[in-house]
């Protein structure tokens, strides 16, 4: 199980599912809009902050939430989406409990009613636990799922491991406890998924007999990651690694205009597995007027924190003959961009422009025809000094902690590569330039 159907058309949904303050009803109204525009099936209202949906679960849903919830799902009808919701029970979930069942059905249900058409109960992100907390969370959303009705809506959950390569003991109990109608999101061997193979699809989906549905975790930005916008290019998700799934949720960044090159990116490559990643990013950033300067800027993750590979390029044949880099950088990163996004996205732009500012001064140096003053060398070194020591990345990240970890023995641990470590376009240049000057 787990496998589509040849030639059915993948599962494509969106999840506001990110750490930090949900968006406004008019950004998703906006931003629902616009994803039916590229390919998305679903809109999962899920972020980790919202009280009513994970902190204090059982409460209902304020009035205005309500209504804003029924209008964002009659948005999504009129555009041929569908629109899901979530609840987190796993903070205070009271094992054996049927209080607890009851609430959690009575919740679901008053949810459902508002004219959702998908609908998960999560256990993300909670204490973890060996076989008799799978069994226990498995059969809470089986007994929830029988209560409201197997075909209410389409039915979906998050346990607690879900971010491994084999099963854990937890997780057989729990798929077992499950039923078979409701998919399991898995984010791949890692929280935040570098390659995503065939293989590991294949195995945990023989292994659990449930079908799975791939949680992505590009282009949100949340926690340690906040420092970056991301920006660029899909990550590498292996055409038949696509195919065994039932699909793909992409949990995006709290900032819902420079998010659409993200989620556009990602519904095309799961719509066309073989097509070429670079050339659909390039592609989507014609969606953003006047994006791509800041876009080259943030198009690093944590499997490739470097910089744009043609600016890196640029970079290093700079000098009197060669100032391709100089005039991209002249033509700055603000022109042509909508107000909304300008504003939404202010500190990378100002991050672009310092960073800019330095670079220029080094490569001042470098197309010199003769060597640099050291007046020159100096105030290159005290503008970089600052530059390095400013909070938000752009052009390349220098450091940055990402969620790359995997359950195991019911708590998560580390990989090497979550600490992201580097030099960042400027770096470059500026090193270039003072090598030059102590030459």
């Amino acid at each position: 199980m787990g496998a589509r159907d040849a030639g059915r058309t993948p599962w494509i949904a969106a999840i506001e599912g990110y750490y930090g303050p949900p968006l406004s009803a008019d950004d998703r109204d906006d931003l629902v809009r616009f994803l039916a525009t590229v390919g998305y099936q679903t809109y999962v209202i899920a972020p980790k902050d919202d009280p009513f949906q994970r902190a204090n679960w059982r409460a209902p849903h304020p009035t205005e939430d309500i209504s804003a919830i029924t209008a964002l799902a009659d948005t999504c009808a009129a555009v041929g989406m569908g629109l899901g919701m979530t609840i987190s029970p796993g903070l205070d979930w009271r094992s054996g409990d049927p209080g607890d069942l009851d609430a959690l059905t009575a919740k679901v249900e008053s949810l459902i009613g508002l004219g959702l058409s998908a609908f998960g109960i999560a256990w993300d992100d909670v204490p973890g636990g060996g076989e008799a907390l799978g069994t226990d969370h498995g059969a809470a959303v089986n007994a929830v799922v029988q209560r409201v009705g197997p075909d209410a809506v389409r039915w979906f959950t998050c346990p607690v491991d879900y971010a491994v390569t084999n099963a854990t003991p937890y997780l057989r109990a729990f798929a077992a406890a499950l039923g078979d109608c409701v998919e399991v999101m898995w984010t791949g061997p890692s929280v935040v998924t570098d390659r995503l193979g065939a293989d590991h699809v294949r195995v945990l989906a023989a292994e659990l007999g449930v079908p799975l549905v791939f949680g992505e975790n590009f282009p949100v930005n949340d926690l340690g990651m906040s420092a970056v916008m991301h920006l660029g290019p899909y990550p590498e998700r292996e055409p038949d690694a696509m195919a065994q799934t039932g699909g793909v949720m992409v949990n995006f960044m709290s900032h819902p205009l420079a998010s659409r090159i993200g989620l556009a990116v990602a519904a095309r490559a799961w719509l066309d597995p073989e097509g070429n990643r670079e050339a659909a990013w390039r592609e989507s950033l014609q969606l953003l007027d006047g994006v791509e300067p800041l876009a080259r800027a943030c198009r690093s993750w944590f499997d490739r924190p470097g910089p744009d590979p043609e600016l890196l390029a640029w970079a290093m044949s700079a000098g009197p003959d060669d100032r391709r880099l100089h005039h991209f950088l002249d033509h700055g990163c603000r022109d042509g961009l909508d107000a909304g996004l300008a504003a939404e996205v202010g500190q990378w732009l100002d991050a672009w422009q310092r960073e800019a500012d330095v670079m220029r001064l080094a490569l001042s140096i470098l197309e010199a025809s003769h060597g640099p003053a050291i007046e020159s060398t100096g105030l290159l070194a005290i503008t970089w000094q600052a530059a390095r020591k400013a909070d938000i990345q752009a052009f390349g990240i220098r450091f940055a902690v990402y969620p790359a970890a995997h359950r195991e023995g019911g708590r998560f641990v580390g990989h090497p590569e979550a600490v992201v470590e580097g030099d960042n376009l400027t770096d470059v240049v500026v090193r270039r330039a003072l090598a030059r000057g102590s030459g």
